[in-house]
């Protein structure tokens, strides 16, 4: 069912990763799902992108891309329901989940700076979440199908080349997370 949680950002020292300094609030209405896992996203290069739970419900919620001062750049379709998020390493793009008036959900690939959408799955199946190779190559998502309705991964070039390919079918839920730095391995749920 979801709720709402809170963003802040904690000082790290990398070197002996040890935390510094107090918390710093980035936003107070962060949605949560169901889980409890907040909806946001962060870059190496220090971009955040979060979908905050002003919304009372699914139908009223939008994707705003804004600076880092707070300034609103772009409002995304507001036609489309935005849930799962993800930037890329390089904070250039970001992965997002929406679901159109039909009530399937795509993965779209939006260019954070021209704020360009890209349909990057268009299957009558939902895909829901995705998640990027460290280089920014590949997207890495889950698909609901099959009699089961179960999720499983596919990946696919970032630039939507090609044909996707399937990571891992099988008859339990998977929900992609991260992939490790040097692009081996895959993290999921």
């Amino acid at each position: 069912s979801g709720g709402e949680g809170a963003l802040g950002a904690h000082p790290l020292d990398l070197s002996s990763l040890e935390l510094h300094g107090s918390v710093r609030r980035i936003v107070s209405r962060l949605t949560v799902d169901g889980l409890g896992i907040g909806a946001f996203a962060a870059a190496q290069t220090g971009s955040v992108v979060y979908l905050t739970s002003t919304a009372p419900t699914d139908r009223e919620s939008r994707l705003v891309w804004k600076s880092r001062t707070g300034q609103q750049l772009d409002v995304v379709d507001a036609s489309a329901i935005p849930r799962e998020l993800e930037l890329s390493a390089d904070g250039q793009a970001a992965a997002v989940s929406l679901r159109d008036r039909s009530g399937n959900r795509d993965i779209w690939i939006y260019d954070v700076r021209r704020g360009v959408p890209q349909r990057f799955t268009s299957s009558a199946d939902d895909e829901l979440t995705a998640t990027w190779t460290p280089n920014g190559a590949r997207v890495i998502f889950n698909r609901r199908e099959g009699a089961a309705a179960r999720l499983n991964l596919y990946e696919r070039d970032a630039a939507a080349i090609g044909n996707e390919s399937p990571l891992l079918i099988d008859d339990r839920n998977k929900w992609p997370t991260s992939v490790s730095p040097d692009g081996r391995y895959l993290l999921y749920d």
